[in-house]
């Protein structure tokens, strides 16, 4: 018996033995399989504790900073850890980032605070580090089957909370909020609309780790879950939300066709059959007169791309959410002297230095560029592009829909962004 030791995919090895006959056995490594459902558990669960702490501390410590680092220990010790170019490509990003914020620091700003911009960026590189250290472990297969039932579940609970607002759970968990997040209400205490999120923080939340997994199942053919997952999406009301089930249908249209060109009827009645129980649903909800929304529906949508249209009006906090997301605090550069043009302030320190600002909302591309300048926002978009440029023609949907979330959301480097980033794989093969 002849016995061999070959690489196997996410980093994993796989054990071959030959018998006397010549006939290949293989078996896999189950430390090494251990290792990849560790981390794909601890990627999938991820965004849903991303706002628990543990009192530890006075200030209390993220769940998921303990996870990490046992994780990363884990892998150490067992030497299982594995690197892959998507983990590498975001050690180089954040390196620019701290690289900027080293330059920006050489000029005196009044009421910067230099030390909590130094802090930041090696927050983000130790970040970075870790989810590198993991990254080759993420096997999509596992992740994503683990996230497609925190999805499903999460639904379910996102419809019962549109049902009975009043009186359902509101998805926090049994731990303690950090000081610096909330849950969003069900109820909307400004315009009285109904706003589920699953057990999620806030509609937005939801949205972004349920696109991937619409995608990935209509990729699969599971137009079951798809149609769920796509009910979901609508009835959060979540502007993301609605640009996720655009860019999934296109993604759906496109699967009608073969590589030939040829139109595939079999997938046309399956997304036939969908679309028939999702209108038998919604007329089934309207009978019991428990869908308001649905009545309301035309308007939310028209207020949502209205927001879009309206980008280019006059700058006012608070007038068009669409500014706030996409735009931020976008007109405070053109008040930076050119040293602060090329490398920023540092991670929200335009609010310390000028008055009068009210939020630190926008979106990642916004925050960087006043954070860490043309440099920095310039580092940001092509390492956007090159994660696009990397992926497989096919599934370029992936990365699209990591930089869909840096356009409209300051998610960098936060467990949302790291979570949708691991969707990004060299190897699609058995979705394909």
């Amino acid at each position: 018996m002849k016995n061999e030791t070959l690489p196997f995919q996410g980093g994993s090895s796989c054990k071959i033995s030959s018998s006397a006959d010549g006939e290949v056995i293989l078996v896999k490594d189950r430390a090494d399989n251990l290792a990849t459902w560790i981390v794909c558990l601890f990627m999938a669960f991820a965004p849903v504790l991303d706002p628990y702490v543990l009192p530890l501390t006075s200030a209390g410590v993220r769940v998921n900073d303990l996870l990490i680092i046992l994780v990363v220990a884990y892998l150490l010790l067992s030497r299982k850890c594995s690197w892959d170019k998507r983990g590498v490509s975001l050690i180089v990003l954040a390196t620019t980032f701290l690289f900027c914020t080293l330059l920006s620091v050489l000029e005196d700003t009044i009421g910067r605070d230099v030390g909590v911009a130094l802090r930041i960026a090696l927050i983000y590189l130790v970040y970075a580090c870790f989810y590198s250290a993991i990254s080759g472990r993420i096997v999509l297969s596992s992740f994503a089957k683990i996230a497609t039932w925190v999805a499903i579940f999460g639904t379910v609970l996102l419809l019962l909370q549109y049902l009975l607002p009043g009186s359902m759970w509101d998805g926090r968990l049994p731990l303690t909020l950090s000081k610096s997040d909330q849950f969003m209400s069900l109820i909307d205490p400004t315009t009285g609309e109904v706003r589920p999120h699953g057990f999620f923080q806030e509609v937005s939340y939801y949205a972004l780790y349920v696109a991937p997994v619409l995608i990935y199942s209509i990729k699969r053919d599971r137009f079951d879950v798809s149609a769920l997952l796509s009910v979901g999406l609508l009835l959060s009301s979540s502007l993301l939300g609605f640009i996720a089930l655009g860019i999934a249908f296109c993604f759906a249209a496109s699967k009608v066709r073969d590589a030939a060109g040829n139109i595939d009827w079999r997938k046309v009645a399956l997304v036939a059959s969908a679309v028939f129980f999702l209108v038998l649903t919604i007329g089934f909800l309207i009978a019991l007169g428990v869908a308001p929304f649905l009545n309301t529906v035309a308007d939310l949508v028209a207020r949502r791309v209205g927001s879009i249209l309206d980008i280019n009006a006059t700058y006012n906090w608070g007038r068009s959410s669409a500014q706030l997301r996409l735009l931020g605090n976008v007109d405070l550069f053109s008040k930076y002297d050119p040293v602060q043009k090329l490398f920023g302030l540092g991670v929200g320190e335009y609010a310390n230095v000028f008055n009068g600002v009210e939020t630190t909302y926008g979106s990642s591309i916004v925050n960087m560029l006043l954070g860490f300048g043309a440099v920095g926002a310039l580092a940001l978009i092509t390492w956007s592009l090159f994660l696009v440029k990397g992926a497989k023609s096919g599934m370029r949907v992936f990365p699209a829909l990591v930089i869909l979330a840096l356009l409209t959301d300051n998610v960098l480097f936060g467990w949302c962004f790291f979570y949708l980033l691991s969707w990004v794989q060299d190897d699609y093969s058995h979705i394909l």
